[in-house]
This record gives structure tokens, C-alpha cells and sequence, in this order.
């Protein structure tokens, strides 16, 4: 995985925290969800 991918699946994940998509006290996904959920795998 690249540098500037790794960077858009930090940024997406960052977004999704601070819209509300997770909640305090809630697992995170793991680097490989995001990146099959993102479409990099």
C-alpha cells in the first residue's frame, strides 16, 4: 500500500470518528477492513 493511500484511509477513517460513525468505546476497524472497505486491497 502506498504512502498517499495509507494517508486517504487515515483521513476517511479520521472523518468517520469525528462525524459520529463510531462512538466512544467502540472498536475500530482493523488497517485491512479499511482498506477492503476502501477498495485498496
Amino acid at each position: 500500500m502506498g504512502k498517499y493511500m495509507y494517508l486517504e484511509i487515515c483521513s476517511r477513517l479520521r472523518n468517520d470518528i469525528m462525524t459520529g460513525l463510531y462512538s466512544c468505546g467502540q472498536k475500530l476497524p482493523s488497517e485491512n477492513q479499511l482498506a477492503v472497505k476502501t477498495g485498496y486491497s
